[in-house]
């Protein structure tokens, strides 16, 4: 059950991988992974639960499960080497590896924070084929900006004890003392823009 909103004051956006190799040939056409439009935009249009509301703090995070999707797709792609040519088999294969790299270094990590601009809205775009292929379900946006990448990434063993990330859903709410943990977590840690500095004294 949603808590009321006036309870939510952050939550975390767990960040998976493609699910499929039509997904995977997609993002690679893009030539970025998802979690990358975070890492080097100033302002994203992004997936945001449907009681969002302006000024709610985003932590985002590369899903530690995320992992298996990749590996997963791996096996798919040895086993559709047949009738594939040896360029988009060679193509996939390296921006997989590209993946996992990612991984390595923000998988089951919180890597950005940023803040909500407006309201949600629902996406009228979603026949378009980049929405047609994607891993996640959620048709509902908001434009996200003040974007904080931070130079160290907290590990999901930081505030494990905590906090609990949900396996059903990419959102997980951070509320009262969790919510000032956290912060403290990502400040002893982390350079923060003025902005944030300002917001979370």
């Amino acid at each position: 059950m949603t808590p009321p909103l006036v309870q939510i004051q952050a939550y975390i956006n767990n960040i998976s991988f493609p699910k499929s190799l039509d997904e995977l040939y997609v993002f690679y056409n893009r030539g970025l992974y998802d979690l990358e439009e975070i890492l080097n935009s100033e302002v994203v249009c992004w997936t945001v639960p449907k009681w969002t509301k302006i000024g709610d703090i985003v932590f985002f995070m590369h899903a530690k499960y995320a992992i298996q999707d990749i590996r997963q797709l791996e096996s798919k792609l040895k086993s559709n080497k047949e009738i594939l040519s040896n360029e988009d088999f060679n193509k996939l294969s390296n921006w997989l590896q590209y993946g996992r790299e990612l991984h390595k270094k923000y998988g089951g990590k919180i890597f950005a924070i940023g803040t909500v601009m407006h309201n949600a809205e629902y996406n009228n775009d979603i026949e378009d084929e980049f929405y047609q292929t994607q891993h996640w379900k959620n048709k509902i946006y908001a434009d996200i900006n003040n974007i904080n990448i931070l130079n160290k990434p907290i590990d999901l063993k930081q505030f494990k004890d905590f906090i609990f990330i949900s396996r059903q859903s990419a959102i997980t709410n951070v509320l009262g003392n969790d919510f000032k943990r956290l912060i403290k977590i990502i400040k002893n840690e982390n350079e923060l823009s003025s902005y944030y500095k300002m917001l979370l004294l």
